[in-house]
């Protein structure tokens, strides 16, 4: 319930703030505040606000106490500079497993509160130090931003193949189209967890019993996926997907283990089932030596399109490079063949945005 609660209050302050004019003895007072959402247990916990009119209340009040206690203690906002003004929260107040403030005026009119009420006071997660500490560096190393949209695209071609002697060769190829959405929770099990949709469409041979020397393979599905965090720089990715076919429906899954963290050097290795077009295993290399340029390497072996076709071996490079602060674009090329006389070439590219 805490990590729900904390991760509740976390999207609430990056993407609220509170603005709520009462009027207040004598007049209307106004509060401009920015809520908080995360505190250090034990420190003081400065809050801020904007006030206009000021003059009109006889006293603008921080009102708090520690989450699950019936009353609430008080202290004055002072002013710092013109229309702002500061309270300051005893550090000993600020303790697990939270707190809950608001803030009202007082005249000789009686009272108003301006940000939030006595009966639906605002809460803050409070964390010990070290959580603290580790929250504080894992923000760090996503840049602060725990959302992420990606869009990737891929074509692959293991060339042109006949089954036997004397037939019209016929394509074996794919393509694969994936756009999905990352939030991460950055708590200590659970890293990121990502919503996404899916399209694949290949060509491929058939078995030499089927009269028809190719066919046509292909899923359009919906799949999500968690990242746990089994220590500080091994994770493991779990997927499993659901979708449709023009026959039917299918399914699959996708699990990856990942040593090393996505901001340094790392290597995965991964495999997934997707029904209807095959199994497909890698080993990616990912290295970032040189300043702004994201360097990997993928070996890889599969049998899409096709979960009854020849496997094949892939190679794959790709460069990755940010496009200003907040996107990043990223595009490969490779090899990949079935046996030692025809392969084909594969590119892809991918772009994401975080926020």
């Amino acid at each position: 319930m805490k990590m729900k609660l904390g991760g509740f209050v976390l999207v609430l302050a990056l993407v609220a703030r509170a603005e709520v004019a009462s009027a207040a003895p004598g007049g209307r007072v106004r509060v401009l505040h920015t809520p908080i959402a995360v505190a250090e247990a034990g420190a003081p916990l400065r809050v801020e606000a904007d006030v206009t009119d000021a003059f009109r209340a006889t006293r603008i009040e921080l009102r708090y106490r520690i989450t699950g206690q019936p009353e609430f203690s008080s202290v004055a906002f002072a002013r710092e500079a013109e229309g702002r003004y500061l309270a300051v929260v005893p550090g000993t107040a600020v303790a697990p497993p939270g707190l809950e403030y608001g803030i009202a005026s007082v005249g000789e009119g009686g009272e108003a509160w301006h940000f939030a009420s006595e009966g639906h006071p605002h809460p803050v997660v409070v964390r010990t130090s070290a959580e603290a500490a580790r929250l504080r560096e894992a923000l760090g190393r996503v840049g602060g931003r725990r959302s992420r949209l990606q869009l990737a695209a891929e074509y692959v071609v293991f060339g042109a193949r006949r089954r036997v002697a004397g037939e019209a060769k016929q394509d074996d190829l794919y393509t694969r189209l994936e756009a999905d959405f990352t939030y991460r929770l950055l708590t200590p099990i659970v890293q990121h967890i990502r919503l996404g949709y899916g399209r694949m469409r290949g060509q491929t041979l058939n078995d030499t019993s089927d009269p028809e020397p190719g066919r046509d393979t292909g899923l359009d599905y919906g799949f999500a996926e968690v990242r746990f965090n089994a220590t500080r720089n091994l994770f493991f990715d779990g997927r499993v997907l659901a979708g449709a076919t023009e026959t039917g429906f299918n399914g699959g899954a996708r699990a990856a283990l990942q040593i090393g963290a996505d901001d340094a050097t790392y290597v995965q290795l991964g495999a997934e089932v997707v029904g209807g077009v095959g199994q497909n295993g890698w080993v990616t290399l990912s290295w970032d030596t040189v300043p702004y340029v994201r360097m990997s390497t993928t070996v890889g072996v599969t049998t899409f399109p096709a979960p009854d076709g020849d496997g094949g071996l892939s190679l794959r490079y790709e460069l990755e490079i940010p496009l200003g602060k907040d996107m990043t674009f990223a595009a490969n090329v490779g090899y990949q063949a079935r046996d030692e006389r025809v392969g084909g070439l594969a590119g892809g590219a991918r772009i994401g945005v975080a926020f």
